[in-house]
């Protein structure tokens, strides 16, 4: 038969609605028209099938779950147990029937249900119960440090597999931690002996840059560094302090004749003899070339004086052994500071460099004759 050739759809015309799921209800045709069913699909199996309308995809709506018998507790499934047969038994009591056969066996599988209850609820009890508020207690009184991680060992029951986990992790713990101690000892042994290393380091070379290189006295700059303290200190604790210039005359004229290696020993054999008459708590300092510098911290001037007297007349002893025209000696000069006007560091070095000024030129004028 020929068909109809097929026409346009309406411009207004509503599209169909979508079918309804498989195995829903037939339309029926004397009820009025129903709302369209929904259908939940995902929303990618939504988008192949209509992109363009991908704003519209309904989400999936989140299925309830049902509840599992397990999830319930064995104590309330043992209460029901034990209450639905005592009604059954108290309702076989209030028929005033006949005992009869039948009745017996429904009182007595109502009595061995409530026993049965009543022994699963006792073995719940006993092999759950118990144990696992005692797991508990163990396990707080371990972090504590109240009990040993041992005790966990006579766990019985339900929870002795649980508790013999729980001892495993505890043992873990405890060895990390033991390890942790042991790590952060040797670290703080390795630091600490770097840090002596560096200490010694850096005190030889502070040594070494208040040091001179000839003599092994401390140098210029440990003079001006240790001079204001020292000053200042003896100034606060109202204690005495003498500081003595030592000059060795006719050094050039060793140098010109001997050689320079014997000025230097020669400069050697004087620090050696200064260091060697000094206190522990005197310091002896290289000034210049052939100067020197003593600090007697507690001395006054005649402590100094003494002190001066026999290091000139060492190095007189020691300059004997020179063959040179005018052999070396010390010319010195003493500053005390409860003699100074104004106790300072530089009055007292400017002091003793006047008195040792006046006594060289004193001596140069006593030699001009003799020449």
């Amino acid at each position: 038969m020929p068909t109809d050739p097929p026409t346009a759809p309406a411009p207004n015309r509503r599209p169909d609605p979508v079918p309804a799921l498989a195995g829903s209800p037939p339309d029926r045709s004397n009820a009025a028209p129903a709302k369209p069913a929904k259908t939940y699909r995902s929303a990618k199996a939504a988008k192949s099938a209509n992109p363009a309308d991908s704003s519209q995809i309904e989400t999936p709506r989140p299925r309830r779950r049902r509840p599992r018998l397990s999830a319930i507790g064995g104590r309330q499934v043992c209460l029901c147990v034990t209450l639905c047969s005592g009604a059954w038994i108290i309702a076989l009591l209030l028929r005033r029937q006949p005992i009869e056969a039948q009745w017996i066996v429904q009182v007595m599988l109502a009595m061995a249900a409530m026993i049965s209850s009543a022994w699963v609820s006792f073995e719940q009890t006993i092999m759950w119960r118990r144990p696992t508020r005692r797991l508990a207690e163990l396990i707080e009184e371990i972090r504590r440090g109240e009990c040993p991680i041992d005790e966990l060992s006579r766990i019985s029951g339900g929870p002795a597999a649980i508790a013999m986990a729980v001892q495993d992790v505890f043992r873990d713990l405890r060895l990390q931690r033991r390890q942790y101690l042991e790590l952060q000892q040797e670290i703080r042994q390795r630091v600490a002996n770097r840090t002596d290393a560096l200490e010694r380091i850096i005190g030889s070379l502070r040594r070494q840059t208040q040091a001179d290189p000839l003599t092994g006295l401390y140098n210029r700059r440990a003079l001006d560094a240790n001079l204001p303290a020292m000053v200042e200190r003896c100034a606060a604790e109202r204690l005495e302090l003498s500081l003595i210039i030592f000059d060795v005359d006719h050094f050039k004229q060793v140098n010109d004749t001997l050689g320079h290696p014997a000025g230097d020993k020669l400069l050697r054999d004087v620090a050696s003899l200064i260091r060697s008459g000094i206190r522990e708590d005197d310091l002896a300092f290289r000034y210049g070339g052939d100067e020197f510098v003593v600090l007697l911290p507690g001395q006054d001037r005649t402590d100094a004086t003494r002190l001066a007297t026999r290091l000139r007349r060492l190095t007189d002893e020691l300059a004997r052994t020179l063959h040179v025209p005018l052999p070396p000696r010390l010319s010195f000069g003493i500053s005390a500071l409860d003699e100074l006007p104004e106790p300072s560091a530089r009055m007292l070095l400017q002091e003793a460099d006047q008195r040792l000024y006046e006594l060289k030129h004193a001596r140069q004028r006593q030699e001009k004759p003799a020449a």
